[in-house]
């Protein structure tokens, strides 16, 4: 998912969340290395999540974010 400047986000299949730079001036044919990459864990990534809710960081705000981001959410959604 790019959002802007460059920025692309993406979840790997362990909840991994991989954030990447790209230089939006390279030519489309530089195969060059991204800018930046991060990796943030899926109970880190949770844990943003969270804590930028409007529930801020609390132990309700984790759960929901922990259950939205490993598809127990659908859950949540349909009852």
């Amino acid at each position: 998912m790019h959002i802007k400047n460059g920025w692309n986000f993406g979840r790997l299949p362990d909840g991994t969340v991989k954030i990447t730079q790209i230089d939006l001036d390279a030519p489309e044919d530089n195969d060059s290395a991204p800018l930046a990459v991060i990796m943030i864990s899926a109970s880190e990534w949770q844990s943003v999540i969270a804590g930028m809710s409007a529930y801020e960081d609390s132990a309700e705000a984790f759960t929901m974010a922990d259950a939205f981001h490993t598809a127990s959410g659908k859950l949540l959604l349909t009852q």
